[in-house]
């Protein structure tokens, strides 16, 4: 790690200095704000993966001390938080879409090296990590081959070596998928190309974010406190907001009154279980949603990413991912809806093996972040338990019946019902 980041996250760890953590950000946001804008294409998603990382920098740093560099840590962080966002069908629609790009692109000029923008950070990703990191320093940060080896512990020759043989091995990586790509030099614009504007104010917001957020805990307490917050300030605030969504490129009005209040939950929770089942039909079914959000970002209902969520005050999200819904989460405070009219917010552990089955392994005592980390996180069927070494926390997925649920003190603290394509 270089001095000056070592000198940093030290000074963020002993005080949890403000001003430090604001120069970290300063000093890598347009990495992190780049490598997440190349994986989504989307700067409002781009900025609110920004805000993940440093988030889950400021929870981490204290973690961070022998890491080789802190740009490697980041880059490889926004891509892990870039790769949740955009999930199963939309990341596999992005390839498929980037693919007919690359084989219509002309043979001259920049627009070769744009089209291959996008498969940049998997390329990257098959170099050794003291080649990724080379590359990183130097053409994403722009370090001089001194600084670059100076942080890898190499000379500057060496340095220069590396970066160089990196490129004769990204060539091929692009040749072996069938592109017929000019042989990459440190001229090539590619790296220019890859580069994103920081948006005015993402410095501000991504420090702000991270500093707010707690030194250690998990993704489910953080999410707690969201709807709490959102709960008591708009609970009963009735919201009246012209929201206009593209369906099938035709403008629909929606207007956002309030929260459902019908009794019969269960029942409407069963008619959006169908494949296919679109978000107008889930307003349709549940009533105009409090908020429109992606994670704790409450979004404007005339501007919405491919992904986010409907957010209720009974303790209810659906997740919606290009126009359809794909979960129906229930979560604390609740009171959210049940499964097979049974299991709900507050049942215990023992309830949950009793209705669902056992599990095929249990595990304990990982880390919370792999295994929550993503809205498909963990092993099928396998129960997790002590999650981060907290007794009582537990997260058990089974795809067989399209439910999960985290834990708290072995009681459901979140219900999640996925809905297949």
């Amino acid at each position: 790690m270089s001095e000056s980041d070592h000198l940093l996250i030290a000074e963020f760890n002993a005080r949890r200095s403000e001003t430090a953590f604001a120069a970290l950000v300063r000093q890598h946001l347009g990495l992190v704000f780049a490598t997440a804008f190349r994986q989504v294409g989307d700067v409002g998603a781009a900025e609110e993966i920004t805000q993940s990382v440093f988030v889950a920098l400021s929870q981490s740093a204290g973690k961070l001390g022998s890491h080789p560099t802190l740009a490697g840590w980041l880059h490889q962080t926004a891509l892990n938080k870039s790769r949740e966002w955009l999930r199963g069908e939309l990341r596999r629609r992005r390839r498929e879409r980037t693919a007919v790009e690359l084989e219509l692109a002309g043979a001259a000029g920049d627009s070769v090296w744009s089209s291959l923008v996008p498969l940049l950070d998997e390329a990257l990703l098959e170099l050794r990590e003291p080649d990724r990191l080379a590359v990183i320093l130097h053409f994403m940060e722009g370090r001089t081959f001194h600084e670059v080896g100076s942080t890898l512990g190499v000379g500057e020759d060496a340095a220069r070596k590396r970066v160089n043989r990196c490129l004769d091995q990204l060539t091929r990586f692009f040749h072996r998928h069938g592109f017929a790509t000019p042989a990459l030099t440190a001229s090539a614009p590619i790296f220019a190309l890859a580069a994103h504007a920081v948006p005015p104010g993402l410095a501000m917001a991504a420090t702000t974010a991270g500093l707010a957020a707690p030194a250690a805990g998990s993704t489910i307490a953080l999410l707690k406190g969201v709807l709490k917050i959102m709960a008591l300030t708009k609970a009963k605030v009735a919201v009246s907001i012209a929201a206009a969504v593209l369906v099938a490129g035709t403008a629909a009005v929606i207007v956002v009154t309030g929260p459902p209040t019908d009794q019969t939950i269960d029942a409407k929770i069963a008619r959006l279980t169908k494949p296919g089942t679109t978000v107008k039909q889930a307003i349709r079914v549940l009533g105009e949603p409090q908020n429109f959000a992606a994670g704790a970002q409450i979004l404007d209902p005339r501007h919405l990413p491919a992904s986010y969520q409907l957010v209720y005050t009974n303790g209810i999200q659906v997740w919606i991912l290009d126009g359809t819904v794909r979960e129906l989460e229930s979560l604390q405070p609740g009171p959210g809806f049940s499964y097979r009219g049974k299991l709900r917010l507050g049942s215990t552990l023992a309830e949950v093996l009793a209705i669902v089955g056992p599990p095929s392994e249990t595990l304990s005592g990982q880390a919370a972040e792999p295994v929550l980390g993503s809205r498909l996180g963990g092993f099928a069927g396998v129960l997790y338990q002590n999650l981060d070494g907290e007794p009582g926390y537990g997260y058990y997925w089974r795809p067989d019946q399209s439910v999960r649920f985290i834990l708290k003190h072995d009681q459901v603290t979140a219900l999640l019902l996925d809905v297949p394509n």
